[in-house]
């Protein structure tokens, strides 16, 4: 009898601790249930401000996006990821009812959290404190407006939103179809004396079979020499694609004068003209397309550099 009373006990006791554990795997999954907080429309404003006091401003402009208050153009990838970034947030779970005392812990503390507002036509559709990432950076620690709760969020928000002006500006200089480039007129400076010449997309001949185009490209003026077709129209495709690695100040500027070479290219619905020069493995250049001047990188640079002698059959092109 006194055994099956110590039986009893046991089972009462390990009994008790199951139901303890039960209840609290309860509060834990309703503390944790995921939810998404999400917004039907899509914003056409966005104002990003960083604990560092800079305040970063996204407004759609007809079907494009500017950023910053000169509005210079946005990339649109990149304006697309903040926008589902802040239109859909999954949290996955409540890392305290409040931040308290404890704002540093979270990364939500005034010097370090980044303050998302979205609207739409003028009204705020989602508004977030954005904390500290997590040592994954696959979830960061988030508060919504509506609440003093700290959330747990999936993904990176605060990398994804710790942005600037030029982070988000568009790279591109311009952009058309190669097969448009009917010439290239490309000049080069040699201490105040300039040289040029001029590559041109030959014309279909009409024979009695039809249309025939002998040759790609032809050198045009005073200059002569046999062009290896496919070097040349190698270089023209890469001519058709322009994006700068960095815009430079508003007010810089690229006089001729300072160039050391030119280039000019003539496509069916425009004339697209450059001038630059290179400085510390670097390219200066002033576009006609854009209103400022940039940089790229050497290697893409040497695209307007090329001479005479790059587009020999007997010379390889870089």
């Amino acid at each position: 009898m006194k055994t099956n009373g110590k039986r009893k006990i046991v089972l009462l006791g390990v009994l008790a601790v199951l139901v303890s554990i039960y209840c609290i795997q309860v509060v834990v999954a309703g503390k944790n249930e995921v939810r998404i907080v999400s917004v039907k429309d899509e914003p056409d404003s966005i104002v990003i401000h960083s604990g560092n006091g800079t305040e970063v401003r996204l407004d759609k402009d007809g079907d494009a996006w500017v950023v910053g208050g000169e509005k210079y153009p946005a990339s649109a990838s990149a304006v697309q990821e903040l926008c589902e970034n802040i239109q859909s947030i999954k949290l996955l779970g409540t890392a305290a009812r409040s931040a308290g005392d404890e704002e540093e812990r979270y990364g939500l503390d005034a010097g370090n959290r980044i303050a998302v507002t979205a609207y739409k036509d003028g009204k705020e559709i989602q508004s977030l404190l954005i904390g500290k990432d997590t040592s994954t950076n696959r979830q960061c620690f988030v508060q919504l407006k509506t609440g003093s709760s700290v959330y747990l969020a999936d993904g990176g928000l605060h990398s994804a939103f710790a942005v600037t002006v030029d982070d988000l500006r568009s790279k591109e200089v311009y952009s058309f179809d190669g097969s448009e480039i009917s010439a290239v007129t490309l000049a080069k400076c040699n201490q105040g004396d300039w040289k040029s010449f001029t590559l041109k997309r030959s014309e279909a001949e009409e024979t009695e079979e039809g249309l025939v185009t002998k040759k790609n490209w032809l050198l045009d003026g005073e200059n002569t020499g046999t062009l290896d077709d496919d070097k040349v129209s190698s270089w023209v495709r890469m001519l058709s694609v322009l994006n700068a690695s960095e815009w430079l100040d508003d007010g810089f500027s690229i006089a001729e004068e300072n160039s050391d070479f030119s280039m000019t290219i003539f496509a069916k619905d425009k004339t697209v003209k450059l001038r630059g020069y290179e400085k510390d493995d670097e390219t200066y250049l002033w576009c006609s397309e854009v209103p400022y001047c940039f940089k790229v990188a050497s290697y893409v640079g040497t695209r307007f550099t090329k001479t005479l002698s790059d587009f020999s059959k007997d010379v390889e092109v870089d």
